[in-house]
């Protein structure tokens, strides 16, 4: 399986007033630009998604719906998933990538756990060592065995959001 983590692009600042809840923080305007620009450098990349993983988060969920947008994906390449949320444990999110029968998975998660999630995939085991911070609207590319025994991880590419196409 080929995935892909992305972090959600920039979303408006932190306000208890505003959004007692973050997880309804929107994209700003930036923000809504660079997931099209994800989509874009995916697709030049010749990486299309068959299926798009989000969190609940509103900030998550356009920065998906953007590149699902942005690729011309049909409705059903979107599905919310609860391993996503922030904080989510890593093996909920490896249960939901197995229980993924695709070849191209797009997981659009937060920092710090997408990069904890990278290190799982690629290293198999805790390593104080890795300092991997992901840029919001950052994309890490992976590929994974089928099983642990058919081989080993191998890290694709990393974009910075700086580098994505525009």
């Amino acid at each position: 399986m080929e995935l892909v983590l992305l972090r959600h692009a920039p979303a408006v600042e932190r306000d208890p007033l505003r959004w007692p809840n973050d997880l309804e923080r929107p994209l700003t305007a930036t923000g809504r630009r660079q997931s099209r620009r994800v989509a874009l450098t995916l697709r030049r990349l010749g990486w299309i998604p068959d299926l798009v993983l989000t969190s609940r988060a509103v900030r998550t969920r356009e920065t998906a719906l953007g590149v699902v947008e942005g690729m011309r994906l049909g409705p059903d390449a979107l599905k919310v998933s609860d391993a996503l949320r922030p904080g989510g444990a890593f093996e909920s999110v490896r249960a939901a990538v197995g229980g993924a029968a695709v070849a191209r998975l797009l997981l659009v998660g937060h920092e710090p756990d997408l990069s904890i999630m990278a290190q799982g995939f690629l290293l198999q085991a805790d390593d104080p060592s890795w300092d991997l911070a992901l840029t919001k609207a950052g994309l890490i590319g992976l590929s994974l065995p089928e099983t642990p025994d058919t081989g080993r991880p191998t890290l694709r590419f990393v974009v910075p959001a700086r580098l994505l196409w525009r």
